[in-house]
């Protein structure tokens, strides 16, 4: 994500827990949104409610404030509504502080990827939440992302989670430490699996 224009990408980062995918994924939205030549603002979805409600990058405290988690929200938040980049969240849980359900937080992924525009979409794992996959109506949403005016950065815990039509359509995958070996996913990536091999 340079200071260049160019089309929005779709990036995945792989990687165990802690590892530190979301840390990368916030710093460099938080240069986006605020040092960057090109500001764009970055919608996170925060799949636990508020892992992202405070961080620290480089050493400084972020705050990061939520939007509300219907269409309206979502919308005003892209293009039209916010004059000044800036990196929010928004979460998958009723104002009561209930999760939602898995259907509804399905719902709101398709509504986070096909209304948010004009900026960078950040996508914690949410794969735990639909028993380790990724329902086949997102990865659809996932695989033309350039056509919506927006990066999304989807952060998985394994490669094995990416399937090949996703991989085709990623342009960056920054695999960081893994706990499962590359070769669980090897017939998926025949023809590149010396390059995961290397790293």
């Amino acid at each position: 994500m340079s200071d260049e224009k160019r089309s929005p990408i779709l990036i995945v980062a792989t990687g165990a827990q802690d590892i530190g995918k979301s840390y990368q994924s916030l710093k460099q939205s938080i240069h986006n949104a605020y040092i960057t030549q090109y500001k764009r603002s970055t919608l996170i979805f925060d799949k636990n409610g508020n892992e992202f409600a405070e961080y620290e990058i480089d050493g400084v405290k972020h705050r990061i404030r939520a939007i509300g988690n219907t269409v309206n929200d979502i919308i005003a938040f892209g293009n039209t509504g916010f004059k000044t980049p800036e990196v929010r969240r928004v979460s998958p849980i009723h104002t009561n502080r209930f999760p939602f359900s898995p259907e509804e937080t399905e719902e709101l992924l398709k509504i986070c990827i096909n209304f948010y525009r004009g900026g960078g979409l950040i996508l914690e794992d949410f794969t735990t939440m639909f028993d380790g996959n990724i329902p086949n109506s997102i990865k659809g949403l996932l695989t033309n992302v350039r056509h919506r005016n927006c990066d999304v950065v989807l952060h998985l815990q394994s490669m094995a989670r990416l399937n090949p039509i996703m991989r085709q359509n990623t342009k960056v995958i920054r695999y960081h430490f893994q706990l499962g070996s590359i070769w669980d996913c090897a017939n998926d990536l025949k023809g590149e699996l010396e390059i995961y091999l290397i790293t």
